[in-house]
């Protein structure tokens, strides 16, 4: 891999040469080119990397000369990766000023052997977010996807509609996508779809706009039998400051594998309640959260968080005496 020195290819002569030197290692099977100021069109290194016949994993980060306002160039590029058939892995991050459109649905479904693929920092209109959407379904072998920094609106349905079609996924991890807008039936219709994805060992929707979702979600969790990490950080929305709710959902966290799970990221998605009394005959979530605690035997340290939430100054107090973090 070749990182962090921003003037290191910044002479055109200089970066093809090192293009050239790279069309001799046809062993290489990972390639990240990240901050190097990469001084040549995209069309030259597609050059190269179909003379690559053993990469497998291509990671392109911060190449703002390379990837900005070229469109044809850059998804040259993709495509010379459909006519390697080795790669199975994709990362773009921060491409400058480049958006990303209807040309992605000729290209993207022809990288059929991609187990991973991670878009992050990229402006793409909507039919490049649809195109995005359903090449779910035709990637076959995809394990792994990560989005981070970016808007899917306009998207939803095709999402919702290819997601159970990706059979093969174990890995769905969205950071910062705009997606949901709190918009509750999209957000059900969405939960419903992910109930047939039951391969999922790894679940970040981390503020998408999930609204009013808490209790169907806990639901669909419940069935996953192999979860390993669950972020829903900074969805507010999520149970919407229902005591009812916020009880349901979490009595569906006494259902997930805890033994397995490392990770539990319950950050600021509206859980809220207070301390029952004695003699009240009602459950709050003391009752419920504080017996989760000797389940997790895999949990590393810090992973487990609650905080942000809206309980009762008692109720925290309860929880935080017991060891929830909230």
């Amino acid at each position: 891999w070749f990182y962090g020195n921003p003037k290191m290819l910044s002479e055109p002569a200089i970066a093809r040469r090192f293009l050239s030197a790279l069309k001799h290692c046809g062993a290489l099977e990972d390639l990240i080119l990240a901050d190097l100021g990469l001084q040549i069109a995209p069309a030259e290194l597609s050059d190269t990397l179909v003379e690559m016949k053993g990469l497998q994993s291509l990671r392109l980060t911060a190449c703002p000369d390379l990837l900005s306002n070229d469109v044809e160039g850059v998804l040259t590029t993709l495509k010379s990766l459909g006519d390697n058939t080795n790669v199975e892995s994709l990362d773009i991050m921060r491409c400058g000023d480049i958006t990303f459109g209807s040309e992605l649905a000729k290209i993207l479904p022809n990288l059929e052997s991609l187990r991973k693929f991670g878009l992050m920092e990229c402006q793409i209109d909507v039919a490049g977010r649809q195109a995005i959407a359903c090449s779910l379904s035709k990637w076959t072998h995809l394990k792994e996807i990560i989005l981070s920094q970016i808007s899917l609106v306009g998207a939803h349905r095709d999402l919702i509609h290819h997601l159970p079609k990706s059979r093969c996924l174990t890995s769905l991890q969205l950071f910062d996508v705009e997606l949901f807008q709190e918009d509750e039936k999209m957000c059900q219709d969405f939960v419903n779809a992910l109930g047939s994805c039951r391969r999922l060992r790894k679940i970040a929707l981390v503020n998408v706009g999930l609204a009013s979702c808490a209790e169907s979600l806990g639901g669909v969790l419940e069935e996953f039998s192999d979860l390993r990490l669950l972020d829903l950080n900074h969805n507010p929305g999520l149970a919407r400051n229902d005591p009812e709710g916020s009880i349901a959902f979490c009595k569906c966290l006494h259902e997930l594998a805890l033994d397995e799970l490392e990770v539990l990221q319950l950050e600021n998605i509206g859980l809220c309640g207070t301390l029952a009394t004695p003699g009240q005959e009602r459950e709050d979530p003391a009752s419920i959260l504080i017996p989760l605690l000797p389940k997790f035997q895999s949990l590393r340290t810090g992973a487990f968080r609650m905080f942000g939430n809206n309980f009762d100054d008692d109720l925290c107090e309860v929880l935080r005496g017991n060891g929830v973090p909230v």
